[in-house]
């Protein structure tokens, strides 16, 4: 029996204050990667009686706070918005971070400097939102209603927003008018990315994370963004789906499981898909510390 409980999310507090906060929530198609091994999941998070100080008798309690305010991790540092690496190339902050469990204690850290105990598991709630909200591409054409593919974009050899540029001789002005015809990479994106109102958009179209605008994510990328459908695609997730991953996989973190290489497996090193809520791999399920105290 895993219990958990949610801190800072929208169904975990008063009318939140916070724009397009996500709800503290573990379910997952098919039931997630906890239920499929066999630990029956308690989320107590409007359960008053588990809010105490002292966790009632025989039972440890993983809390999990949503930070509202800083993008800064337990183990990295960032200012939240997505990184440009690179034409076509973005990195985002990571939307979670959590201690490590042991056989006796969920989420626990022994500072070896200072020799205090350092406790928790975290979700960074403006990492999540511009990571889904940043769009530094602006609409100049060419595909309709979606980010132009790279290989057609009028901009890829200097990622600096106008053109078109030529290397070594050779202009990337396809249909040779001088001009850049093509969507456009805005370098003031980063400043348009909190306007009052517009939760944190890029002010602008579209990003390579979110190629048709809409507010849901597509990973893996499309190799074809013409290939976007109005709607829901297969590989789009929502706000919620996001957040519900990221817990879902900081919690593993918190009950003593590292990051593995498993494609497929919850708690991959590396993110290709958003998919994988219901599935630990062999080795990750091998390293799970559920625990109760007994008092």
């Amino acid at each position: 029996d895993l219990f958990v409980r949610g801190v800072n999310f929208a169904n975990s507090c008063g009318a939140p204050a916070v724009s397009n906060l996500q709800n503290f929530d573990l379910t997952w198609p098919g039931g997630n990667a906890y239920q499929n091994v066999g630990i029956t999941v308690h989320d107590v998070t409007r359960m008053p009686s588990f809010h105490g100080a002292i966790e009632p008798p025989g039972i440890d309690i993983v809390v999990v706070t949503n930070n509202v305010t800083n993008s800064e991790t337990l183990t990295s540092i960032g200012n939240g918005f997505i990184n440009h690496c690179g034409p076509f190339c973005y990195s985002w902050e990571t939307k979670g971070d959590s201690r490590y469990g042991n056989a006796t204690e969920y989420q626990y850290y022994l500072n070896p400097v200072t020799g205090t105990v350092q406790r928790g598991t975290f979700t960074y709630h403006l990492n999540l939102m511009h990571y889904a909200f940043n769009r530094p591409y602006a609409d100049g054409g060419g595909y309709p209603g979606v980010l132009d593919p790279f290989d057609i974009y009028e901009d890829y050899i200097i990622e600096n927003g106008s053109g078109p540029d030529s290397s070594k001789g050779k202009s990337e002005d396809r249909n040779g008018n001088g001009l850049q015809d093509g969507d456009l990479y805005r370098s003031d994106w980063v400043t348009q990315s909190q306007a009052a109102g517009e939760d944190y958009d890029g002010a602008y179209a579209y990003s390579i994370f979110d190629q048709d605008g809409d507010g849901r994510v597509e990973l893996p990328a499309p190799a074809d963004p013409g290939s976007l459908t109005p709607g829901p695609d297969i590989n789009e997730s929502t706000l919620q789906v996001l957040q519900t991953h990221t817990l879902l996989h900081e919690i593993g973190h918190a009950v003593g499981i590292y990051h593995t290489t498993e494609v497929g497996d919850l708690m991959r090193d590396r993110s290709l898909n958003w998919n994988r809520g219901g599935t630990f791999s062999p080795l990750a399920a091998s390293q799970i510390l559920i625990h109760n105290k007994t008092e």
